[in-house]
């Protein structure tokens, strides 16, 4: 059998023997984007906080989500961990009378096992 020993090109091989980009990758300069017709917003990307998504502020909040959703399409979170929480809580709350109940009408027996959230 005959073995084949082929070596990857890698980019920095390529970079020391070429010493100008080719022609047929630059841009007619009419193709060229203007950065002067660029607008620049010196607005940063939204921050939005969801820890008191659950309280008070639950109406700001969600109005901050409508803003940078209409504005600037995305938006970054804080606290993920609060809302990652209530709707783990939620969702056994909900959840335990109905598995309770499907665990009574069995035959076997069970034990509940609480859990802290």
């Amino acid at each position: 059998m005959q073995t084949s020993t082929t070596s990857k090109l890698l980019v920095s091989d390529i970079a020391s023997s070429v010493d100008r980009v080719p022609s047929s990758y630059i841009r007619q300069i009419s193709d060229r984007p203007n950065i002067s017709d660029v607008d620049i917003f010196g607005d940063s990307i939204p921050l939005i906080d969801l820890q008191e998504l659950y309280g008070p502020s639950r109406a700001n909040i969600i109005h901050q989500f409508a803003h940078a959703c209409s504005s600037y399409s995305f938006f970054q979170i804080s606290h993920l961990d609060a809302i990652t929480y209530a709707s783990h809580a939620n969702f056994y709350n909900i959840q335990a009378p109905r598995v309770r109940h499907r665990l009574l009408r069995g035959s076997r027996p069970f034990k509940l096992y609480p859990t802290n959230l």
